[in-house]
């Protein structure tokens, strides 16, 4: 069971990435602006930031498998709904449906990650690598498996929400079992396996550094993820299963990354690890600005996700990682990402429907993300983890 429940984000964020894809793609072919092609992704963010502000004030360890079991409800009703949609309005009324049932989900399912994990005597790093693994796998999967379905046929934008909604019912029956079942036992020892992985407990509070961060490295994966499918469809005309590839590499990569780290005690505090994934995060957002074939555009997806995927084990560790306050530093999480994903995809198709330029976009998120790095470098230097 305490594996198993790793499968529960897999699923809710391959709903939330074939969704916002295909609604991507279907804005695109209507031949909308790259405003609203992108913007779709800032349409969800911002009713998620709003709801993450107020869920925690409702949420606790002993109702976040209710919070679960109601986004997964609200997700399949959503998916229902979706393929009766005409128009940009209607895909965006229901784009907003899908963010509040999401924001309902991931904090609580965070606070019942760490629950399990630490009556299951797993360390905190094992659970943060795990959990970043899994949801970045579903992130992955959503938009490669989508890209095919929308090339079966007229009717294939149809199918893929469809089956979003029978995930989401695969997830929420996922849940009630693992409810149903109860938890596992709490650890009869006080000298457990997740107490003897912890770092020093003089080790630096460094959550905000994390949310600082993030303005700049989730703002560049935002734009990546959201303004790429415009890019595809105008400028470079690939078929959305290549679409999709791209998506799956970045996402692939952000997970595998993530999970290598599962064995970490301390790599999270050193400020020579942080330089060399923010080396390669600069690299592959650069790689977007200038790449225009398959191969570059495969190579800078995985050195984005690379980079992605060791950033969100950091933002997850440091907020997990207080004995206190993990609760309200989840949610602060899911705030930060969701006010990214809002400002950030707005913000660069303006930018490049002004300058009538993909390569703007990425090359500013790029520079941003250099300046953000030697910032976090120079934290860190400051402030080191004690011997």
């Amino acid at each position: 069971m305490n594996l198993w429940i790793y499968l529960l984000p897999a699923l809710m964020d391959s709903v939330v990435a074939q969704t916002l894809f295909v609604n991507g793609i279907r804005l695109a072919k209507m031949g909308a602006a790259d405003w609203l092609i992108s913007g779709i992704w800032s349409i969800w963010s911002l009713p998620y930031v709003c709801c993450c502000l107020l869920v925690p004030r409702f949420m606790n360890e002993n109702n976040a498998a209710r919070f679960m079991l109601a986004a997964c409800g609200l997700i399949v009703a959503q998916s229902i709904v979706f393929p009766f949609t005409t128009g940009a309005i209607s895909i965006a009324a229901l784009t907003i449906v899908n963010a509040i049932a999401t924001s309902c989900f991931f904090p609580a399912f965070q606070v019942f990650m760490k629950t399990t994990g630490s009556r299951a005597e797993q360390s905190l790093a094992f659970s943060t690598a795990l959990y970043t693994f899994a949801w970045s796998t579903g992130f992955a999967l959503g938009p490669f498996v989508s890209g095919f379905i929308l090339e079966s046929g007229p009717s294939g934008w149809k199918l893929s929400y469809l089956l979003s909604g029978l995930v989401a019912l695969a997830s929420g029956a996922g849940i009630w079992r693992i409810n149903r079942n109860g938890h596992p036992p709490a650890a009869p020892a006080p000298q457990t396996n997740a107490a003897a992985k912890a770092p020093s407990k003089k080790a630096p509070d460094l959550a905000w550094l994390g949310w600082v961060t993030a303005l700049a490295s989730l703002s560049v994966v935002a734009t990546i993820r959201s303004l790429f499918p415009a890019m595809a469809e105008k400028e470079i005309g690939l078929p959305e299963s290549r679409q999709g590839l791209v998506l799956f590499l970045i996402s692939m990569a952000q997970a595998l990354t993530g999970l290598a780290f599962y064995r970490s005690r301390t790599w999270m505090y050193r400020p020579s690890w942080i330089l060399f994934f923010g080396i390669i995060g600069v690299l592959g957002a650069a790689g977007f600005a200038f790449s225009r074939s398959l191969g570059g555009l495969c190579v800078s997806a995985i050195l984005s996700g690379s980079y992605i995927g060791s950033f969100f084990f950091y933002l997850v560790y440091h907020s997990l990682v207080h004995p206190t306050r993990s609760v309200r530093y989840v949610s602060m999480n899911e705030v930060v990402v969701g006010l990214t994903g809002f400002l950030a995809p707005a913000s660069a198709g303006i930018l490049s429907d002004f300058s009538r330029s993909y390569v703007y976009p990425f090359l500013i998120g790029a520079v941003l993300l250099a300046a953000m790095i030697l910032f976090q470098v120079a934290v860190h230097i400051r402030r080191p983890l004690p011997r």
